[in-house]
């Protein structure tokens, strides 16, 4: 999947066209989201180097959208664009995983120098990001391998995507409904059965290591636990 540059989140029209103008004027690409929820749903269809988020979204709140992509997706980029003054915000949102906060108004070439930092810092460790190390396992995403000392498995994308949003989840249960928006993008062809058959085969590959279990919890959606 090609990635896009930025995904912008604002629900100010006037502001939104200003800052979406002239950034695709830098040479950037870009996405708008109106609202929290088309934010959301944007997200889980693409993929993006770095996210622009207003706070005070209708919806769903700017904050909730920060603590749901940061759930699944630690890595990325979130510059957070706030008319908010209070500093119990500002630390709210670093808390919640923000890189950055900028207040309204801001100057647009600071603007631009922070995106340009963020996205220097995101690239030189993005290729460390795409290999993953979990029990006696490492997934390797770029190459689409899952490497044990028994051997190499060739993994397709999907079960890639799959087994890297088990393992930033480790421990933990996660629903069958985030893994309709994390890992099939909100694909309108995905089934429940669908979900199962690519456990299955996870289940196959990560035999070899008995510490390793894909548990189902029944009515909700899955866990995978290392002991």
């Amino acid at each position: 999947m090609r990635k896009i540059d930025i995904l912008l989140v604002e629900d100010e029209k006037a502001l939104a066209f200003l800052v979406k103008e002239s950034l695709e004027e830098k040479g950037f690409e870009v996405l708008h989201a109106h609202d929290g929820q088309e934010a959301l749903d944007l997200f889980y269809q693409h993929e993006f180097y770095l996210i622009l988020l207003d706070i005070a979204m209708p919806k769903v709140n700017g904050l909730k959208v920060l603590s749901i992509i940061r759930s699944t997706h630690p890595e990325i980029p979130i510059l957070m664009l706030t008319a908010r003054v209070k500093s119990e915000d500002a630390v709210k949102a670093l808390t919640l995983g923000a890189n950055d906060y900028i207040r309204k108004p801001f100057n647009f070439e600071e603007l631009l120098a922070r995106i340009n930092r963020n996205l220097k810092t995101h690239r030189q460790t993005n290729e460390t990001s795409n290999k993953l190390t979990f029990s006696s396992f490492t997934l390797d995403k770029t190459n689409f391998t899952l490497i044990h000392k028994s051997g190499v498995q060739k993994l397709t994308y999907k079960e890639v995507e799959l087994l890297a949003f088990f393992i930033i989840n480790i421990n933990n249960v996660i629903e069958k409904e985030m893994f309709f928006y994390q890992v099939w993008g909100n694909d309108e062809l995905f089934v429940s059965r669908t979900l199962d058959v690519f456990v299955s085969r996870l289940r196959k590959y990560l035999k070899v290591e008995p510490s390793i279990e894909i548990q189902n919890i029944r009515g909700i959606g899955y866990r995978m636990v290392v002991n």
